[in-house]
């Protein structure tokens, strides 16, 4: 009715009793009101919990603050591996391989550098199954990529893969491999110096 609220009640013996009171939007209005509900999920855990407050509050503050130091130093520690600890770990890997997949790395190598992509058939020829049937191919292929990430992965303990491989933009049916883009630099050094 108007800015007038009517608060209206029956008594026990039937009467109907009200009073009125006179609000505005601004008597609903108070910045220093709480919700009395949230549907956020970080705010009801923490009113769950009680951070701050003894004993559960103090417990996930406590594991919280380990697991991201953890984290954080496991990160740290990962990209911090000194340079000449690399190196060796790089020669290593190096030497661990066959003549035939250091022949196969210095070919993408080399046409990676002139901005190609090595054939399919040039991969065949030197692995030796050019002369064999396409399954024989795909799989002697696949065996020899797999070899060589499978000692990169060891030797250096680097987490991504040496030689990656990739669909060819206007044939979906052919793979292009390549050298992953941020040992390239370690690759150049390790073919130069063999």
């Amino acid at each position: 009715m108007g800015k007038k609220f009517y608060l209206l009640r029956i008594e026990d013996n039937g009467v109907l009793q009200y009073e009125s009171i006179d609000l505005n939007s601004k008597d609903f209005i108070d910045t220093n009101a709480q919700p009395i509900y949230s549907n956020s999920f970080i705010g009801t855990i923490l009113k769950m919990i009680e951070p701050g407050r003894p004993i559960l509050g103090n417990i996930f503050i406590a594991l919280l603050v380990i697991f991201l130091y953890s984290f954080y130093n496991k990160k740290i520690k990962k990209k911090k591996t000194p340079i000449e600890i690399q190196s060796i770990l790089y020669k290593n890997f190096y030497s661990a391989l066959t003549a035939v997949e250091k022949e196969l790395i210095q070919a993408i190598y080399e046409c990676q550098i002139k901005q190609e992509q090595i054939s399919i058939k040039a991969i065949n020829k030197i692995i030796g199954v050019q002369q064999k049937d396409t399954i024989t191919q795909n799989k002697s292929r696949s065996d020899y990529f797999l070899r060589i990430n499978q000692k990169f992965k060891l030797a250096t303990r680097a987490s991504e893969l040496l030689i990656v491989k990739q669909r060819e933009a206007t044939d979906k049916r052919i793979y292009n491999y390549n050298i992953n883009s941020i040992f390239i630099d370690s690759m150049k050094a390790l073919i130069l110096n063999n």
